[in-house]
């Protein structure tokens, strides 16, 4: 494991009130608010090391709308809806229809990359804060996505501010 990263994530985890954060094999989980959020190390061969963050922002049981794919596709042109990270989809191959559309349990995700400045626990901590905030913006808009097109098969997580 990166011993930067393990130093970032685990001042990051006591700033954020976890007595013992567990950083573990190169990712580290935790819950801020609501939202899940997975750290990893990412190299870069042009600046050093990054953490790439992941939060997930709702769970479809069934074949995603193309007005909600769409609208996930618009809001990465320039980052201005994103806060400067990636909204996408995670799928199992089993998941990808014919058609391309998707079927099935799939996720939508906001990724972003910090750079190698983000160089202690308090920076990313501050980082991690307006990412999570759009997370939580990102989920209230598919719930409103969801609920235009009649669609009841989005479960957005939930959960008490904890470490996983």
């Amino acid at each position: 494991m990166s011993e930067r990263f393990r130093r970032i994530a685990v001042e990051c985890g006591k700033i954020i009130g976890f007595s013992e954060p567990k950083v573990e094999d190169e990712l580290y989980s935790l819950t801020i608010g609501h939202t899940l959020v997975l750290l990893k190390p990412m190299a870069f061969d042009f600046e050093g090391e990054g953490i790439l963050a992941v939060a997930e922002i709702g769970e479809f049981i069934e074949k995603i709308p193309d007005e909600v794919l769409g609208s996930l596709l618009a809001a990465n042109v320039g980052f201005s809806e994103t806060g400067g990270a990636t909204l996408g989809v995670t799928m199992c191959e089993d998941n990808l229809l014919p058609d391309g559309s998707v079927d099935g349990d799939s996720s939508v995700v906001l990724s972003k990359v910090f750079s190698s400045g983000i160089d202690d626990g308090q920076k990313l901590c501050d980082q991690l804060n307006l990412f999570v905030d759009k997370a939580e913006e990102w989920q209230e808009k598919i719930k409103v996505m969801f609920q235009e097109s009649a669609h009841q098969s989005l479960e957005i997580p939930s959960a008490a501010m904890m470490q996983v």
